[in-house]
């Protein structure tokens, strides 16, 4: 009997995708191939057939391979544009929009916001801009929930805020 290998492990690939939610089919098969070893190595697994029995089982694992899988890469002001355009044209029409029905309260949505630096930039803008009287609440998801702790603790190193140098805000949170 031939085992075909692409098989299992697309049949894999399918599982943690309908499992997780996530489009793996935009990843490349190099990539996911050896994430997934990693993870198959850790617990001591050297088929993926029998990872596929574990992650059946042990849904903290399911957990780790997501994890494993996903990236995690974020800066404050990562892309530099789109919080211009942000700062310059989004926040000012959603000033005069929100007067118009006289609401001084905003909120965004920062999905896969990784270990928080997004959403914390979202906010810096937001007080730049938006008067003081006004509430600005920023909800951050993640699927890894060790970023999520990550960046509701809110701390940062110098080397994390190296690339922008000193944070001149002119408003306190």
């Amino acid at each position: 009997m031939v085992v075909n290998l692409d098989d299992d492990f697309n049949f894999l690939i399918r599982k943690i995708s309908k499992s997780s939610g996530i489009v793996l089919s935009g990843y490349r098969d190099s990539y996911l191939r050896r994430r997934i070893d990693l993870r198959m190595k850790a617990v001591g697994t050297n088929n993926y057939t029998a990872y596929m029995g574990l992650l059946e089982k042990d849904k903290n694992e399911m957990k780790e391979v997501i994890n494993t899988l996903t990236v995690n890469v974020t800066e404050f002001m990562r892309d530099k544009t789109p919080f211009i355009f942000f700062r310059e044209e989004i926040l000012p029409d959603i000033m005069e929009r929100k007067k118009q029905c006289k609401s001084n309260m905003v909120r965004f949505w920062s999905a896969a916001c990784s270990y928080g630096e997004e959403p914390y930039s979202i906010g810096i803008c937001s007080k730049e801009v938006l008067p003081d009287d006004w509430t600005v609440s920023i909800y951050a998801t993640d699927i890894d929930e060790k970023c999520l702790e990550g960046a509701s603790q809110g701390v940062y190193s110098k080397e994390q805020l190296k690339k922008h140098g000193p944070f001149h805000c002119t408003k306190v949170f």
